[in-house]
């Protein structure tokens, strides 16, 4: 079952739904999900890293997070996937 959440993961290091426009909700639920599937540095490490990386890259000026514009959902999604995996 984590090699098909991992292979579902976008170029961007994102991950997409069809209930919800943002990729936040998603991609926090994949990476603390594989994060979780074994030690920190396992198997799907590079998944998560790419994860990471994709939430830095999207963070607004004002320090928020959110697909079009900063919410207080979205940014705890972010901070969510930062926080847990270290």
């Amino acid at each position: 079952m984590s090699a098909w959440l991992a292979d579902r993961q976008q170029a961007d290091g994102s991950w997409a739904d069809r209930w919800h426009a943002s990729p936040f909700y998603a991609t926090t639920a994949a990476t603390l999900a594989l994060h979780s599937f074994g030690t920190p540095r396992g198997r799907h490490a590079a998944h998560v890293d790419r994860a990471v990386r994709w939430v830095l890259a999207t963070q607004h000026g004002d320090g928020s997070w959110g697909r079009w514009g900063g919410t207080a959902e979205e940014t705890a999604y972010a901070l969510h996937i930062l926080l847990l995996t270290g």
